[in-house]
């Protein structure tokens, strides 16, 4: 008996992934006529590599007719302050702006790291970042 368990164990694997594998056959094709999503992203870093590609995720996000808004948090709120020269963070920011989606931050981490606020790093509270999470669809957190 004990001799047949290992492929008895490859069996129920693959009888398991057999439908896990169809779900991701379905999820890789292009979904067209979809439903615009609310998309809410929490910043903790001032990564420049990785800002770069959140706000270059979030304009396409917004580009194909999602409402995308960002709230700093943490390192995050280091936004305004980033030195880069290679990546283009401010254009992404500017871009992100200007097709009307929303940044906020959060004050207390403003505060601990000495900075009043700005255009792009206005003042936000818990409860902004509260009413992010219930009113999203989706939440991604970098």
């Amino acid at each position: 008996m004990i001799r047949n368990m290992p492929g008895l164990l490859v069996a129920m694997t693959l009888i398991g992934t057999i439908p896990a594998m169809a779900d991701v056959k379905e999820c890789s094709q292009p979904r067209g006529g979809t439903t615009p999503i609310k998309v809410g992203i929490v910043l903790t870093t001032d990564d420049p590599e990785t800002v770069f590609n959140v706000f270059r995720l979030a304009n396409f996000s917004a580009d194909s007719g999602d409402t995308v808004s960002v709230f700093l948090l943490g390192k995050g709120v280091m936004l305004d302050r980033i030195k880069d020269g290679k990546f283009g963070i401010t254009a992404q920011v500017r871009r992100f702006l200007g097709n009307g989606q929303k940044i906020m931050a959060c004050t207390t981490c403003l505060k601990f790291h000495q900075s009043g606020g700005s255009e792009i790093c206005p003042l936000s509270t818990m409860q902004d970042l509260y009413d992010l999470i219930r009113a999203s669809d989706r939440i991604l957190t970098f």
